[in-house]
């Protein structure tokens, strides 16, 4: 019964929002030459998946949830004003290091120094990737349900958090897909939605891989992990600012080079992913190590080939 009335009192409130959004004018996504978007959208729709995680962490328990309560609302709040109003980079490198060094107080690890910082570095660099899919219309909607989705699937097998943290993601996914998963999109996710999913995700991950399952879990987030990773990699050797918006990432070449249709590459990364994830699930526990290394030599490869014939043709 929880679960329809969280996914009523979402809907309510995204359709609310974008109502009152549309008379905000720094609301407004206007396109611009490194945009994937012809027609001016509403960001800032996300918003809907921090009050999903909230709610899960609350019900979970307010005291002992205190750290990521105020890790996620940390990165919430700079990435909505960022929204609004672009911040600068100080501010808002300061809320994710706060808010991922927060999600790992939470997991109480007892960890080197230098293993935190790495993770804390990673985990900023993951948010920062996740923020990069919204530009095309379905792909954080779609790759989202899929993560969480096989995230849930283990939480069959090994009870590693609680149910609702992947239930009320996946409500909340449910809920922006209708206004987002569409040839011309009602809303983007904005800042506030894809850190806080990345956010979500990082925490359940971590969960995941740093409670002692497997660090081969990595699979799950292997296919848009890889095309972020190679992507940084290119810009690198570009001698470009890694942080400045671009069109470099393949499902953004794909769609604007190639003239493939958004919710085409978002179902191709999403699909290509499940399958990923479904064959991981499924392996013996002692095969998962061979097959992700497998897996991100092939994804590497097809990356490689493919932006290497995309550069070739067009």
């Amino acid at each position: 019964m929880e679960y329809i009335a969280l996914f009523i009192v979402l809907l309510v409130l995204e359709l609310l929002y974008i109502r009152v959004a549309k008379h905000i004018k720094g609301m407004l996504q206007v396109p611009q030459y490194r945009s994937s978007h012809t027609v001016a959208t509403i960001s800032g729709g996300g918003f809907i998946f921090y009050i999903a995680a909230l709610c899960a962490a609350l019900l979970d328990s307010p005291t002992d949830n205190a750290s990521i309560i105020i890790g996620w609302s940390a990165m919430a709040a700079i990435s909505f004003c960022d929204d609004f109003r672009p911040q600068g980079i100080s501010a808002r490198l300061i809320c994710y290091i706060a808010g991922v060094s927060l999600i790992l107080f939470q997991l109480d690890l007892n960890i080197p120094l230098w293993l935190n910082i790495l993770l804390v570095v990673l985990g900023i660099a993951f948010l920062n990737a996740y923020n990069f899919m919204d530009g095309i219309n379905g792909i954080t909607a779609a790759y989202t349900a899929v993560v969480i989705g096989s995230l849930a699937w283990l939480n069959y097998k090994f009870d590693f958090i609680a149910g609702d943290y992947l239930w009320f993601m996946l409500i909340a996914t449910v809920v922006f897909a209708f206004f987002n998963f569409r040839r011309r999109a009602i809303c983007f996710a904005g800042d506030v939605g894809a850190i806080t999913i990345g956010g979500v995700t990082l925490f359940i991950l971590y969960k995941l891989i740093l409670g002692g399952e497997s660090i081969w879990w990595i699979v799950l987030v292997s296919v848009y992990g890889i095309d972020a990773g190679l992507t940084i990699i290119r810009r690198l050797l570009r001698s470009e600012r890694i942080y400045l918006p671009h069109r470099l990432h393949l499902y953004q070449l794909l769609s604007n080079e190639c003239g493939m249709s958004h919710l085409l590459v978002a179902s191709i990364y999403a699909i290509t992913q499940a399958a990923v994830n479904i064959c991981a699930i499924l392996l013996p526990p002692e095969a998962l190590g061979i097959y992700t290394v497998a897996v991100l030599v092939a994804l590497s490869a097809v990356w490689c080939l493919a932006v290497y014939r995309i550069n070739r043709t067009h």
